[in-house]
C-alpha cells in the first residue's frame, strides 16, 4: 500500500489493534485562576511590619477520557479518517475560549473523525449548536460514532464552582447540539447544502484541511459564501466586529494548518503548495492562477496569525509548522 497517506499523530498514538485511542483531555477547573484581582497580593506597609502576601492557589484539573476510532494509514482521498495535530491544536484553542462561545452556533468544514464535535459538545453548553460537516459517507460514520461513544462526558466547566446544568431528562449532563452532515465543496451551496447557509453561524472552524491547491480553493469559495450569505443576514454593520470577538457580529473562521512542504522539479526547491495557495487566499500572496475573472476576487478574505501559547489539553507536538489564522472579510474597499 504505498500509495497510503499516515499522519503524524498515527505514529505518536497509542492505539489498540483496532484503532481506537483514548485520548486524555485535561482542563483547569477555573479560567479565572490565572486572572484574579491584583489585590490578592498585598504590598508591604512601609511604616509597620511587613504583611505577609496571600499565595495565590495553585488550579486543580479535571480529566476527561475521550476514545476515537480512526484509521491509521488511508489513501489521500480518505485522510479525513485519521486524526491530525492540527484538529488538536484547533481543540485546545476553542477549550481556551469556550467562555465566549457558549451559546453561540458553530460550523465545521471537513470534520474528520469529529474530536471538534465532541469538545464542542461539550464546551457550548445546552444552548449552543454545532453543526460538523464532510463529504465521504464513510468519514461522517466515524464522526457519528465517535460522538456516540463519548456522549457520556461531562460537559466542561466554565469556572471552578461550575456545576454541569440538569439535562432535559433530568440526567447530570447537558451537552450542545451537534449534527453530522454531508457537505461536497465542489457542489452548489443553495441546491445541495443549504443548511451550511442558511444559520446565523458565529464561528466556523477549519482543521487541517489545507495541504492541496485546488482543495484549498474549493475551501475558500466555500468560505466566501458563508462568510457573505452570514453578513447578509445579520446585516451590513456585522462586518465591523471587533477582530478575535465572537458572537457580536460577522462570523470568524479559526482555520489550523500544518504546512507540507514537498520537493518542487520545476524550480528544483522544497515549497509548501497549499500554504502558499491559503496565502493567496486571504491578500498575503500574489493572486495568480486563483480562480477569478482577471485574478480578482469579488469578496476579499483577510487572516490574522494567532499565537499558539494557550495551554495544551490534548497530548501531542506543537511542531513550528503548526499555525492557527483567523480569518474574516475585509472592509469593503473605498471607491
Amino acid at each position: 500500500m504505498g500509495d497510503d497517506i499516515l499522519s503524524d499523530m498515527g505514529l505518536e498514538l497509542d492505539s489498540s489493534s483496532e484503532n481506537i485511542t483514548r485520548l486524555q483531555l485535561q482542563v483547569e477547573d477555573s479560567l479565572l485562576a490565572r486572572d484574579q484581582d491584583s489585590s490578592d497580593a498585598e504590598e508591604d506597609d512601609v511604616d509597620g511590619p511587613r504583611r505577609r502576601k496571600r499565595s495565590r492557589p495553585q488550579p486543580s484539573h479535571q480529566t476527561r477520557w475521550l476514545t476515537l476510532s480512526h484509521d491509521a494509514e488511508t489513501p489521500l482521498s480518505l485522510v479525513g479518517r485519521q486524526l491530525w495535530r492540527g484538529s488538536l491544536l484547533l481543540a485546545d484553542y476553542v477549550i481556551a475560549r469556550r467562555r465566549e462561545l457558549v451559546g453561540l452556533n458553530v460550523l465545521e468544514l471537513g470534520c474528520g473523525v469529529g474530536l471538534l464535535g465532541v469538545v464542542l459538545g461539550l464546551a457550548l453548553g445546552p444552548s449552543g449548536a454545532a453543526v460538523i460537516t464532510d463529504r465521504d459517507e464513510d468519514v461522517l460514520c466515524l464522526a457519528r460514532r465517535n460522538l456516540a461513544v463519548n456522549a457520556h462526558l461531562e460537559p466542561l466547566p466554565l469556572t471552578s464552582d461550575h456545576v454541569s446544568p440538569t439535562a432535559v431528562d433530568g440526567s447530570a449532563r447537558a451537552w450542545a447540539a451537534v449534527s453530522v452532515r454531508a457537505l461536497d465543496w465542489a457542489h452548489d451551496w443553495a441546491a445541495d447544502a443549504p443548511h451550511a447557509t442558511d444559520m446565523p453561524w458565529d464561528v466556523v472552524l477549519v482543521a487541517d484541511c489545507v495541504y492541496d491547491e485546488g482543495l484549498t480553493d474549493l475551501l475558500f469559495a466555500n468560505l466566501r459564501a458563508i462568510l457573505v450569505a452570514n453578513q447578509r443576514r445579520r446585516g451590513a454593520g456585522a462586518s465591523d466586529a471587533r477582530a478575535g470577538t465572537v458572537g457580536c457580529g460577522g462570523a470568524v473562521a479559526w482555520l489550523s494548518l500544518e504546512k507540507r512542504y514537498n520537493f518542487e522539479l520545476a524550480t528544483l526547491s522544497v515549497q509548501a503548495h497549499g500554504y502558499r495557495r491559503f496565502l493567496a487566499h486571504i491578500g498575503r500572496g500574489p493572486l495568480d492562477h486563483l480562480d477569478a475573472p482577471d485574478g480578482k476576487l469579488d469578496v476579499r478574505l483577510v487572516g490574522r496569525l494567532l499565537d499558539v501559547d494557550f495551554p495544551r489539553c490534548f497530548e501531542y507536538r506543537r511542531v513550528p509548522q503548526l499555525e492557527l489564522w483567523e480569518i474574516s472579510l475585509a472592509p469593503p474597499r473605498a471607491d
